[in-house]
């Protein structure tokens, strides 16, 4: 499930007392930090001055304004970090911001190819969706925007042209969907369109790559939304036509902007989503992102 302050839902495998307690972005003249911390007192951050290995400014696909987006990686003997993150900003204020992205944090023994734990999480955060936040007690808002996160699946005997066995990790994004309905305390919403950027490693070492777009939707249930402006659900579904599934459930949750739009509801909903998947046919699937959407009026 998510944590607050800012939104924060992560995934561990093997990493005991990892589960994260906050992930925080900071900006300063010359860089973004990303700093996590878990419940057991340890963390790690990330920087754009330090890790930086790939990045951009484009016009943001939610708001339209300036947004800057980054692949960090910091790396040593015993442990590796992979970060994607994007900001969007208001270039004439820089106050006025909002970040999200997604983590792979990998321990071991990583020169000799040995991984003893391995964490993904993802985050969202800014001044806006950091503190308590009024909603509006009816009416309805609609919201879009994207939502982008990282997977991993091992194939099992229903993947079309696929190898029992095979791992494929990757990358995705989508077009996120959101309806709060405030007159009942609700809001639920859909990631659809998704692509996929993955490699996959067959169990005689192959490895292959490719992006490519899939029928693959998530279904986000109903979540009560609370008088702070929070919500979280526990019916996140992985909906897709190629599969049928013997185990799905997900959990989501989020925060409304403090912000008002020009109508009176809040101009942006942001948040993060995660969940598990099992197929008949024995195919496994975790996935976690982050999501971020505006009304028309933002």
């Amino acid at each position: 499930m998510p944590a607050f302050g800012s939104v924060t839902q992560t995934s561990n495998v093997n990493v005991s007392g990892a589960t994260t307690d906050a992930a925080q972005v900071t900006i300063s003249r010359d860089r973004a930090t990303l700093r996590v911390r878990r419940r057991d007192g340890s963390g790690f951050s990330l920087n754009t001055v330090d890790h930086l290995v790939d990045g951009g400014t484009y016009v943001s696909p939610v708001t339209g304004r300036d947004w800057d987006e980054g692949l960090l990686i910091d790396y040593g003997a015993n442990s590796a970090t992979v970060m994607y993150g994007a900001i969007d900003y208001d270039s004439n204020d820089p106050t006025d911001w909002m970040a999200g992205g997604y983590w792979m944090h990998v321990r071991g023994n990583l020169q000799a190819g040995t991984v003893t734990g391995v964490e993904v999480g993802a985050f969202v955060d800014g001044p806006e969706i950091s503190r308590p936040a009024s909603v509006p007690v009816s009416g309805t808002a609609s919201y879009n925007g994207i939502a982008a996160g990282i997977y991993a699946s091992q194939y099992g005997t229903d993947v079309p042209g696929g190898t029992l066995g095979t791992i494929e990790v990757g990358s995705y994004s989508g077009a996120f969907h959101a309806v709060a309905d405030f007159s009942r305390g609700i809001v639920s919403g859909s990631v659809s369109n998704i692509t996929v950027d993955a490699v996959a490693t067959e169990p005689d070492g192959s490895v292959y790559s490719g992006n490519a777009s899939v029928p693959t939707r998530l279904e986000i249930g109903a979540a009560a939304i609370g008088s702070d402006g929070t919500f979280t659900g526990t019916n996140v579904r992985l909906v897709d036509p190629r599969f049928s599934f013997s185990s799905n459930e997900g959990s989501w949750g989020g925060r409304f902007s403090t912000i008002d739009d020009v109508t009176g509801d809040p101009r942006a909903v942001a948040g993060t989503h995660g969940g598990s998947a099992t197929t008949t046919g024995g195919t496994a699937v975790r996935f976690i992102g982050a999501q971020f959407g505006a009304t028309p009026n933002f």
